[in-house]
C-alpha cells in the first residue's frame, strides 16, 4: 500500500474505512481521567472497583479522509453475519452516492478481517458493484482507523457516564460523533499512513509481524497453498451411504476438537436447513463468478446446481481444529491437485447399492429423474472409490458402529486403510 501512495499520492482520497464496536451503558473513567490533585501529605484516595455494564449497544461507522459518512446501530438481537452486513453495506453504498457525489463509481473499502467481513455473500457484492477492498494485516487493529482514532474519540467521551437506557447511549454516541472535525479525520489519514511506514520499518529489521505473514500465505504457491488451514479430512461417499450419519455422531461427541466445512451452493434450502449451517445458499451468477475467479478449491456441479468449498472458509477455522469435508469423486479429484498439507481422504459405502436406493426413496427429497441420476453416480462413485490409491481408508458400513469407530480411529490418527 506503500509503494501504490507513492506512485498516487492522492491514493486514500476514495477509500472509505469502517467498523463495529460495542458502546456501553457504563463503562468506568481510565486512570488520567479518574485522577485527582492531592498534596503530599494527603491521604492515598480509594475508589471503588468499577467495570462496564453488561448493558450494551453496537455501533457500526464507516468515513473517510473528510469526515463520517454512514453510522448505524445493531438491532439488539441481531448478530453481525454475512446477510446483516451485505445490507450494511448496501445502505453504506447509498450513503457514499448521496455525501460523497464525486467517489460514488470509484471508492474503495477497508475493512477487517471479520467473518462477516470476509464471507462470499458480502465479497460477491462488492465485487457486483465494482467496489476494491483493501487488504488489512490480521490481528493488528492498530492498523485500522477506526480502532485507533475513531473508537477511543467517541468512548472516550462516554467512559464515567451512566445512561438510563440503550436509546440515550446511542443519543450519547450520535452527539460524540458530531464532535469529532473534519481536521481529526484528515489527520487520522496521515497517521495511518505514519503506521504504515512503521510496519514496513519493522519487517526490514528482521521482525516477523503478521502483516509480513499475511503477505507470504497469499503469496504462497499451489505447494505452499493455505498454510493457516486446519488438518483436513475429505469424506466422500454415494448418497445414502451413512457418510452424513458418521460425521453427524463425530461432530457431536468431539464438537470442541472437530468441525465442518461448510460448502456452497447454488441450489435453494430445503425445507429446516440453515443458510451458514447447512450451506451457504448463493445465487448461481455469483457462485460461477467466484470459481471464475479461483475462489474455489473445488467445485463441481450436480443436477443444475453448483456445489462447492470456497477457500475462505477453511482459512477461518483455527488451526488446532480438524475440519471434515463432505464432497464428491470430482472434489475429491480437484483437492488433490492443491497438494495440502495435511489432508486425508476416506470414502464410506454400503455394502449393497440396492440399500443405497432403499435409502434415497425413504427420504423422498428428490424426484424420480433425480433419484435415477443419484444412482448412476453413485455406481461412478463407488468404482472410484475402490480403486487403489484413491483413498487412505475405505470403510463398508455394513454396521453403522463399527463404521463410526473405524472413521473415529482414523480422524484421530489411530486407523489406517481397511
Amino acid at each position: 500500500m506503500l509503494n501504490e501512495l507513492e506512485n498516487n499520492p492522492d491514493f486514500l482520497d476514495n477509500v472509505v474505512t469502517g467498523d463495529e464496536s460495542w458502546t456501553f451503558q457504563y463503562d468506568p473513567e481510565t486512570k488520567a481521567q479518574s485522577s485527582e490533585w492531592h498534596t503530599p501529605a494527603s491521604p492515598r484516595p480509594k475508589k471503588a472497583r468499577m467495570s462496564k455494564s453488561p448493558v450494551k449497544t453496537m455501533l457500526i461507522v464507516f468515513f473517510d479522509k473528510q469526515g463520517l459518512i454512514h453510522k448505524e446501530f445493531v438491532p439488539q438481537g441481531k448478530t453481525v453475519n454475512a446477510e446483516f452486513y451485505k445490507e450494511v453495506l448496501r445502505r453504506l453504498h447509498k450513503a457514499v452516492k448521496r455525501k460523497r457525489q464525486d467517489l460514488a463509481q470509484r471508492w474503495r473499502l477497508h475493512h477487517d478481517n471479520a467473518p462477516a467481513h470476509t464471507a462470499f455473500l458480502v465479497t460477491s457484492y462488492l465485487t457486483r458493484i465494482g467496489v476494491e477492498v483493501l487488504p488489512q494485516p490480521p490481528y493488528s487493529p492498530d492498523m485500522r482507523p477506526p480502532d485507533f482514532f475513531l473508537f477511543p474519540k467517541v468512548k472516550g467521551c462516554l467512559k464515567g457516564h451512566r445512561f438510563d437506557d440503550i436509546p440515550n447511549i446511542q443519543r450519547a454516541v450520535t452527539k460524540a460523533l458530531t464532535w469529532i472535525t473534519p481536521t481529526d479525520y484528515s489527520g487520522a489519514y496521515e497517521a495511518w499512513k505514519t503506521r504504515w511506514q512503521r510496519c514496513v520499518d519493522a519487517q526490514s529489521e528482521g521482525n516477523n509481524n503478521m502483516w509480513c505473514l499475511d503477505q507470504r500465505v497469499r503469496n504462497a504457491g499451489p505447494g505452499d497453498e493455505q498454510r493457516s488451514m486446519p488438518a483436513l479430512v475429505v469424506v466422500c461417499g454415494p448418497s445414502g451411504s451413512g457418510k452424513s450419519t458418521i460425521i453427524r455422531r463425530l461432530l457431536e461427541e468431539y464438537k470442541d476438537q472437530v468441525v465442518l466445512s461448510v460448502s456452497h451452493t447454488s441450489r435453494s434450502p430445503r425445507p429446516g436447513e440453515v443458510h451458514g449451517k447447512d450451506y451457504f445458499f448463493v445465487s448461481r451468477t455469483e457462485m460461477k463468478a467466484a470459481i471464475e475467479g479461483q475462489e474455489f478449491l473445488e467445485h463441481t456441479e450436480y443436477c443444475g446446481n453448483l456445489y462447492g468449498t470456497h477457500r475462505q472458509t477453511l482459512e477461518k477455522i483455527p488451526q488446532h481444529l480438524t475440519c471434515v469435508l463432505d464432497v464428491d469423486q470430482a472434489g475429491v479429484r480437484q483437492l488433490k491437485q492443491c497438494h495440502l498439507r495435511n489432508i486425508r481422504f476416506v470414502f464410506i459405502q454400503l455394502p449393497d447399492i440396492r440399500q443405497q436406493e432403499a435409502y434415497l426413496r425413504k427420504r423422498g427429497t428428490e424426484t424420480e429423474e433425480q433419484l435415477q441420476k443419484r444412482l448412476a453416480q453413485a455406481h461412478e462413485e463407488i468404482n472410484f472409490g475402490t480403486t487403489p490409491g484413491n483413498f487412505d481408508l475405505i470403510i463398508i458400513n455394513d454396521n453403522l458402529e463399527k463404521a463410526y469407530t473405524q472413521f473415529k480411529h482414523f480422524v484421530f490418527g489411530t486407523g489406517g486403510n481397511s
